[in-house]
């Protein structure tokens, strides 16, 4: 369970300023190509409609391809923040995991044991219900809304919860 929940290191899909600009510099090329074949077979109205969007892939292409393009440095900078980003989210889900479930499985299972033990010293045994629609509720509306560990402690009632309580307590003391 421990090593099925851990966290998977993400994968890092950076590239090089040179990379990405030699990527947009092709794809604009095709989009270039393309515009321009729908501007050669069209009729007049195509034409007038595809002229700007050639204009725009010119005058992007022009861009891409300048050493000193902007836009070529937001879309670097860009994957590198979003690379950060995942590794501090890695990094933080992980501890959370080392947290919630140990290298020690004594100290998870202690863990657990004691959270059983809190929430169960909370049920009110003597709780009365009634039957509405085939389901049982609670006559205090606010037992209604406890958690379904709270109910099922509930359910299985006092006599299980003195028996299981020595034995809980027990266990917690081997555990230390």
């Amino acid at each position: 369970m421990r090593k099925d929940s851990k966290p998977s290191e993400p994968v890092d899909y950076t590239r090089p300023k040179e990379q990405i600009r030699q990527d947009k510099i092709a794809e604009t090329k095709k989009l270039l190509a393309s515009t321009e074949n729908a501007i050669n077979t069209g009729n007049a109205d195509m034409k007038k409609v595809m002229q700007p969007i050639l204009e725009m892939h010119k005058k992007n292409l022009s861009d891409y391809q300048s050493p000193n393009s902007q836009t070529i440095e937001m879309l670097y900078q860009s994957q590198l923040d979003r690379r950060k980003k995942e590794l501090e989210d890695y990094k933080k889900y992980t501890a959370q995991w080392q947290e919630e479930y140990p290298e020690d499985s004594r100290t998870f299972v202690k863990r657990r044991i004691q959270k059983y033990l809190t929430l169960a010293a909370t049920v009110d045994f003597s709780a009365t219900t009634h039957e509405k629609n085939g389901k049982q509720i609670f006559d205090k509306s606010e037992f209604q809304y406890k958690s379904n560990d709270w109910k099922m402690i509930y359910r299985a009632g006092k006599d299980v919860y003195e028996i299981a309580k020595p034995f809980t307590d027990n266990w917690i003391k081997e555990l230390q």
